[in-house]
């Protein structure tokens, strides 16, 4: 990876690279360990939904009345709300923090490619699982040679003698040499 612009190289590319990197995202609560309340804290009945978890909405139009159920705000569809929310989570059971992770970028990379890490991404609100990361591999353009697909292509001056005689040519190769 080149550092200046995010980019891997060619040579890298081709090779393959394991990469750690870090990034800001939310990470489980680490004082309530993602549960957003104190365990030992016990629940009260949501007063909101009565403890059904869900609101039945009303709407009167010109055609008619219309019933819409949706979760509880207040709740958020548990029907319960605990009884002591986390002071540091603030009840929702992850914080603001860095997370780190290693990706393994496998030989052959092409730029633009996504890689998915499984569980490495978010962490969900009280207590549910972290997402998946998704992670798009850039490759830098390389000063030499031109990627077509899994082919290299490179221009090398060749004099009408040089071929008509059958001259040895020397092509450069990808990560220096002849």
């Amino acid at each position: 990876r080149d550092r200046r612009n995010g980019y891997a190289t060619l040579e890298e590319a081709r090779a393959g690279k394991v990469v750690d990197f870090g990034f800001k995202t939310f990470a489980r609560c680490a004082v309530c360990e993602g549960l957003g309340h104190k365990a030992e804290g016990g629940f009260t009945q949501c007063s909101r939904c009565t403890g059904r978890g869900e609101i039945r909405e009303m709407r009167n139009t010109f055609f008619g009345a219309f019933a819409n159920v949706v979760s509880c705000a207040e709740c958020r569809g548990t029907g319960q709300i605990p009884n002591e929310k986390c002071k540091q989570c603030k009840g929702e059971g992850r914080t603001v923090g860095t997370r780190n992770v290693r990706i393994e970028i496998r030989p052959g990379v092409e730029d633009g490619q996504i890689i998915k890490i499984k569980d490495s991404g978010e962490a969900g609100e009280r207590g549910a699982g972290a997402g998946d990361l998704y992670v798009k591999v850039r490759v830098r353009k390389h000063s030499l040679f031109e990627r077509r697909g899994n082919d290299l292509y490179i221009r090398v001056p060749v004099s009408i003698v040089s071929l008509l005689l059958g001259k040895t040519i020397h092509v450069p190769k990808l990560g220096g040499g002849t």
